[in-house]
Parts: C-alpha cells; structure tokens; sequence
C-alpha cells in the first residue's frame, strides 16, 4: 500500500507537472501570438466613424456605433495603432501593443484608382494629441503599406482656396522622443491648411500651416508617395496681427518637434512626386513695422523646416510649385544628406524683394540645398547627384538652385537648364561653403535680367575652396538693369576664397549692352576681399559676348581702386574671343591688375 500510494504521488506530481507544461506552452504561444500580430487591413473606403480613446466608434453626429458587419477604414486603423487595442469591437480593426502594420485589401482598387474622401466634419481624438479637424493622426510607429498598382489616395476635398484641414499629422506628442513611421504607395492630395490661433488659452497655442498635406516631426520613410494639389497657408492671430504663422511646405514638411528640441527626425525619401502645390502667405494683414519676414517658404517639399537628423532622398520629383521663397524644393539644416535624384521644374519663387516693410521674397526658384549654422560657421555635409532643375523662375534672385551654408559638399551630375531670374543669377549660386565641388555638370540656357546669367560663387573667406570640374556653363544671359546692374554671363567668382575651375567650358554666353564679363567675371573688389585665388585649368573660355564699350569677352575684374592680395592663375587653358567679332579685349583687367594674372601653357586668342 505504501508503494502505490508513492506511485499515485508521483502520477499527481507527474500530472501537475505536464499541467503546468500545458499552460507554460500555452502563455509562451499567446505571447508569440502577439509578438507575431498579424497586420490590419484595411477594407473600407468610408471614412464615418471616429474612434474615442478606447476604440468604441461614434458617428459625424457622436452617437454610438456597434458595427453589425465587418468594417475596418483607415481611421479606425491608425486609430488601432495608436491605441494598441482593437477599434470596433470583433468586427473591426485589430489592435495589440505589436499591430504597427497597415494594409489594404487588393479588392479597393481592383476595379481602378479609388480615393478615400475624409471626412471634414470630426477629428480624431488620441491620448497624446487631438486637432480640431479631420486630420488622421499617427502618434507611434507604425508601417502603412497602400496598393502596389498605387491606385489608392486619400483626399481632404479641399483646393488652393477652400478646406481647412490636412490630410495627416506624424506627431507623438513628446518633443525628444521619435517614433519611426514608414508610408509607402499612397497618393495624398486636395489638402489646403491655414494656420490656427487657439485663443482660449494664454499664451495663444499656433498650429502651424507646414504640410498642406503631410506634417511629420519623427522619423519618416516615404516610398513610392504622391502629392497633388496641397496648399499651405500663413495667418495672423484674429486682433493681435503681431503673431504670426507663415505657410511653409505647401505638399510635406518635417521637422523637430520645436525649436527646443534634441531630438531630430531621419527623413528617407524613395521615389516621392510632389505637384501644383503652393506655400501662401496669409490673406489677413500683419503688424504694420514689424521687423519679421512674412514670406512663404517651400512650395512642394520642404525637408528640415527645423533641424532633421540624417536625410536619404532617391528620385524625387516635384513639378509646378510655388511660394515666396524657395519655389519647388528645399532641404536644410540636416547632420549629413545624401541625394542621389532630385528633378525640380516650372516651379517659381513668386515673391519680390524688399516688396514692403514686412516682406522680402523672390528667391531660389527651384531648388534650395543648405546646410545649417550661419555664413561664418557652416555645418553639415551633403552629397548630391543626378539633380535637373529646369524652367523655374525667381522674382529676385537664383532662379535654378541654390547651395548653402555647408561644412562639404559633395555634387555631381547637376542639369542647371532654362531658369530665369528676375534679378541676379538666372542658374545656381554657392555660397558660404567650407570645401566643396561641383562636377559633371550643366549650366546652360539660363537668364538673369542683371547680373550673373550662369552662376556666382561666393565663399565669403579666405580658406575655403571650391572646384568647378568638368562643368559646361553655355548659352546663358545676364540682360542687365539700370536699377540692378549686369555683368557676368557666364558666372561670376566673388569674395574671399579659393576657386577652381578645372576641365570646364565656358562658351556663347553674354551680357546686356553697356556691361561686362560676357564669359567669366571674377571681382576682386568686394568689400570683404582679403584673399581670392581663381585657377583656370585645362578649361576653355571662348566666344562669349558682352555688348557694352567696355565689355570683355573672356573674363574680367569689377572696376574699382585696386587691391593688394588676390590672383588668377591660368594653366592649360584655351582664352577665345568674343562670340561673332574680335574687335573688343580677349581678357581685361582693371587698373593695375594685369600683373595678378599668370599664365602657362595656355592659348590667348588675339
């Protein structure tokens, strides 16, 4: 009796034992379930009901809705990320703390493009953030996978003058933590933001207007993603017209959460389009003598509308945009950027300079690239290639591209093509870059009506130094003004510094009657000169034009009392005549200058 009753112990203990084992199994498959979740899918094109903060759903008029068959729209998806819990009950959205997938059922746009109109009437109200319109809001990471036939946008039903809401907000709540959020085909359109003064607390809170369409201030992928008619709008504060917000990022803007931010936001960009977008200003008045500039800024894209982190950017496109300043696309203030494709065109810079005392505008029509940090002390690294920016236009100055404000940089293979500006440099200018190059490029058929129809670069110190190589500047005007000046069809090399212009041509280009540097100008008189080396090497100038008694066709100094330190070097190198008759200087010099000019191996046409 002794044994069976030990027996039986050890069938119990062994029993206990395989129960526990059961349930250990059991937990050990629930937690894998979970780690595992499977994605939400979206299978609606609705957007009529609201999820509450515990994902119970109401109705446009806040009445309760229990679904009575399967429903999941993309509110009450992201809505299901947000929260970690299901949205709708067992018929709609699935949700865990691991349900950070989104797609959608191939059968919303089996039948052809579809749309997903929001719906203006309600917001989404989320435990770290609420808007008071009907903006979809992600506040966690989350990955929203749309159609591969890219067949699928979702609409605010707005245009350049109606609808107050965008389309979404990237935000956790938090200043100094990111979240990562990766989006990929999805068209995103009709979206028209103005900025918002809420009154009701002291201080004013402003909503800006930045990302007619998108705003973002985490870590963002976009692939595959289209804008198409996004407005960002500038405002005043009702009654108090000294606060202000202006429109900035007409299609996408990302950025830190604020100015006091630590943490920065990475950006990738993989095959992102933005048209017929635009930055506006506002349409209510200023503060009269205000000494803040109310332009609006970026038209389509606007990457780093504060610091950004890292920036990845692969064939980008952006077409027909407009604002004040920087028409088309600009990426700033970023540690290191890596751009390998970027076309900007027929977009404008529609501002004028000094238009009032509140506004400055016109600048950079296509496409801006800066750094960070000042003119004295530039920062960041950026290397791009493969950029064409053509047909934009400036109501002052660069009517093509802008570099800027960099520690390095690094580009190839730029199509700087047919911009016009309607003052000073019609294609690119760099300035204020501590080592740099440009190589493998095109500038041609660009127009300022003053000065500077190719380029002008300005590096604004002695030690700093940037190489031209392999670059054509052909075919490209600077008209001249009476008010403006001209000069320097080609480009012009200004300031303080080291320039290089290496295996290049510089051919056919001209300036307006009366003026001067039909090909190339280098000023040696700047106000802030103390050292500027130009060499010429392996390159040609030849057959430029310039119009006016004292013009000269190769290139030439400003006229002005000459100066101690500065030269040009010229190695190996063809110096033609000017285009169409040789009756005017091949290279000219003001007084007392021809001695800083030497010469080796290189051919000077009359």
């Amino acid at each position: 009796m002794v044994g069976r009753s030990i027996f039986s112990k050890q069938l119990a203990c062994s029993a206990v034992a395989r129960m526990r084992q059961i349930i250990f199994w059991a937990a050990l498959a629930s937690v894998t379930a979970v780690t595992n979740a499977a994605t939400i899918t979206v299978n609606s094109l609705a957007d009529d009901v609201f999820p509450d903060t515990t994902g119970a759903l109401v109705d446009a008029n806040d009445n309760l809705v229990v679904l009575t068959s399967s429903k999941c729209t993309l509110r009450m998806a992201i809505a299901a990320s947000n929260l970690n819990t299901p949205v709708g009950g067992a018929l709609g959205c699935p949700g865990d703390a691991n349900a950070d997938t989104i797609s959608f059922d191939p059968g919303l746009t089996s039948g052809g493009p579809a749309t997903i109109p929001l719906n203006a009437a309600k917001r989404l109200p989320t435990p770290a953030y609420t808007n008071n319109t009907s903006v979809l809001v992600i506040t966690g990471g989350v990955t929203i996978n749309g159609p591969t036939n890219n067949a699928l946008s979702v609409s605010a039903g707005g245009s350049r003058t109606t609808g107050l809401y965008r389309i979404l907000n990237v935000n956790d709540g938090v200043d100094n933590t990111l979240a990562s959020v990766s989006i990929s085909n999805l068209i995103f359109r009709d979206a028209r933001m103005v900025a918002q003064f809420d009154q009701s607390v002291t201080p004013t809170v402003v909503r800006g207007a930045g990302g007619g369409c998108v705003v973002a201030v985490e870590n963002i992928t976009l692939t595959n993603v289209t804008f198409d008619n996004c407005t960002s709008q500038g405002a005043s504060e009702p009654g108090v017209p000294s606060n202000y917000s202006t429109g900035a990022g007409g299609a996408f803007w990302v950025g830190a959460a604020s100015l006091s931010a630590t943490a920065f936001p990475s950006v990738t960009l993989n095959q992102v389009s933005a048209r017929n977008s635009q930055s506006l200003r506002s349409q209510t008045p200023y503060a009269v003598g205000s000494s803040a500039n109310y332009s609006s800024f970026a038209g389509c894209i606007y990457v780093g509308g504060r610091t950004v982190g890292a920036v990845s950017i692969t064939g980008m496109t952006a077409e027909n945009c407009e604002a004040d300043t920087w028409g088309g696309v600009a990426v700033h203030g970023a540690g290191a950027t890596t751009i390998n494709g970027i076309t900007v065109t027929r977009s404008r810079a529609t501002g004028s300079p000094n238009a009032d005392v509140n506004i400055d505008g016109g600048y950079v029509g296509g496409l801006t690239l800066r750094g960070g940090g000042s003119n004295v002390s530039p920062t960041g690294t950026m290397t791009a290639a493969n950029i064409v920016v053509r047909y934009n236009t400036a109501g002052a100055d660069r009517g093509g591209v802008e570099i800027r404000n960099l520690a390095s940089f690094n580009g190839s293979a730029f199509d700087v093509l047919d911009n016009f500006a309607a003052r000073n440099i019609g294609g690119v200018e760099i300035r204020d870059v501590v080592t740099g190059t440009l190589a493998d490029s095109l500038i041609v058929g660009n127009t300022a009506a003053a000065s500077f129809g190719g380029f002008r670069a300005r590096l604004g110190n002695a030690s700093r130094t940037f190489t031209m190589n392999g670059v054509a500047v052909v075919h490209n005007l600077a008209a001249g003004s009476v008010v403006n000046g001209g000069g320097g069809g080609g480009g012009q090399f200004d300031t303080d510094g080291v320039y290089r212009l290496v295996n290049s041509t510089v051919a056919f280009n001209r300036v307006g009657a009366g003026y001067f540097g039909g090909g190339l100008q280098v000023n040696m008189h700047s106000a802030t000169v103390n050292g500027i080396d130009v060499l010429l090497s392996n390159s040609t100038i030849a057959r430029n034009e310039a119009q006016g008694s004292e013009a000269l066709g190769a290139y030439t100094f400003a006229p002005s009392s000459p100066i101690t330190s500065g030269r040009i070097v010229v190695q190996s190198s063809i110096l033609g005549n000017r285009d169409g008759t040789a009756t005017q200087n091949t290279v000219g010099a003001g007084t007392n200058e021809a001695a800083k000019i030497t010469y080796s191996n290189t051919l000077v046409e009359g």
